[in-house]
């Protein structure tokens, strides 16, 4: 017997307010509780509407699905990437220049326009076309600008610049932006959970970091 959804234009389902595939949802709440994801799932061969075959139904019947086996994972080791950090400058939505990759433990971020090294990214000297009087402005106060400490695992940001810095990140505190142990504890978490608990993680990786101006909708 097939029970038969429409599938929606990104082929999940809402529930509460989460969203997930259908027939994961409908398989974790009539048979599988523990199950992570779409990955351990096989639709049985007499499924004409099972998920994979894209209709415009999708049958969320349980018992025309079947579990598969996922080998035993192996732990998790982190090894240390060549370069702590890599910095993208941004003007508004714009990027500008190339990538500077960060090799040494310490490195500053400032306005000038003395030539960058490994241990300075000057910003004074990256040219836009498209750059506007506003963006202009703010840069003659980037001044100093910020320094950027790799400390044991810890990643760390001081403001040298006179005018304040604004940091978005799910790690910030004070002045630690990132932690190397706690991120790897909490990548050895996710494993089990499925791909998309660790893809999710990712987000943790990215530090967003504005000179002068701040962002986003509550900002005055």
């Amino acid at each position: 017997m097939y029970s038969i959804l429409v599938r929606s234009l990104d082929g999940r389902l809402q529930v509460s307010h989460r969203k997930g595939l259908p027939h994961v949802i409908y398989c974790r709440l009539w048979r599988w509780p523990d199950l992570q994801s779409h990955h351990e799932l096989r639709a049985v061969e007499l499924c004409e509407y099972a998920f994979h075959t894209k209709k415009d139904e999708v049958c969320v019947n349980p018992y025309h699905y079947q579990r598969v086996e996922t080998p035993d994972l192996q732990p998790v080791t982190y090894c240390e990437p060549a370069f702590w950090c890599s910095i993208s400058y941004y003007e508004l939505n714009q990027r500008v220049g190339e990538t500077f990759h960060a090799s040494q433990p310490s490195l500053t971020v400032d306005g000038f326009t003395d030539p960058s090294n490994s241990e300075r990214f000057c910003l004074g000297l990256l040219s836009n076309v498209n750059r506007n009087a506003a963006v202009e402005l703010t840069r003659r106060h980037i001044g100093r600008g910020v320094r950027l400490y790799y400390i044991g695992g810890e990643v760390f940001a001081e403001c040298l610049s006179d005018s304040a810095i604004f940091v978005q990140s799910p790690n910030c505190c004070n002045l630690k932006i990132f932690n190397n142990q706690e991120f790897a504890a909490l990548l050895a978490q996710s494993v089990n959970q499925g791909f998309e608990a660790v893809y999710q993680l990712t987000r943790m990786c990215t530090i967003r970091m504005s000179f002068v101006k701040g962002w986003g909708a509550e900002y005055r």
